[in-house]
């Protein structure tokens, strides 16, 4: 029953006078009681209830890449703003088309016109769709925009003839309708 420990040698007494000195038999049993208390931490640390760690969900709506429209610029205007949205948990985007007399067609058809109201600016949104793989504009699919510019919006001045009278002020160029106009005062 008595232990002593010395620099190298360690001797352990057990009942029935046997001793074990740095014997494989020592070694074994304290591994085994190693063991035994290793699997009894791991056994209550199984027992407490732990919340599962939650990964957000990603709706398909918000899969759609920017490269599913091909965004043009063979109508002379140049697109200034494509910003994405998270809208209503789906992805939006907002193409913007700036240059006076702007407008943006879609998928290379001269009737899907969407024009600037005379403010020089054309705004497009489109919307994806539910399972993340096109682009949608009032539920039709948009593959193709092009950023142009109508032609009636860039007329000079000097192309139209006015006669200079008595009083008459410099003329000045607006957009009017979506095309220049040339007024005199």
């Amino acid at each position: 029953k008595m232990v002593t420990h010395a620099s190298r040698d360690q001797t352990i007494y057990l009942p029935g006078h046997f001793t074990f000195r740095n014997s494989f038999m020592y070694i074994m049993i304290r591994h085994l009681l190693l063991l035994l208390i290793s699997t009894v931490i791991q056994f209550t640390e199984t027992c407490f209830p732990t919340s599962p760690v939650q990964m957000p969900v990603m709706n398909r709506c918000q899969m759609c890449g920017t490269g599913l429209i091909a965004k043009s610029t063979a109508g002379a205007g140049v697109f200034d703003l494509d910003t994405p949205a998270i809208v209503n948990e789906c992805k939006e985007r907002t193409i913007t088309c700036v240059i006076p007399g702007a407008y943006i067609q879609l998928n290379n058809d001269p009737a899907k016109i969407i024009n600037d109201g005379d403010t020089g600016t054309a705004t497009l949104v489109v919307r994806c769709n539910a399972a993340g793989t096109q682009w949608l504009y009032q539920g039709a699919p948009v593959t193709d925009a092009v950023c142009g510019q109508r032609p009636c919006a860039t007329c000079a001045s000097s192309l139209i003839l006015i006669e200079a009278g008595a009083g008459w002020s410099p003329d000045t160029i607006a957009v009017v309708g979506g095309c220049a106009v040339r007024k005199r005062s």
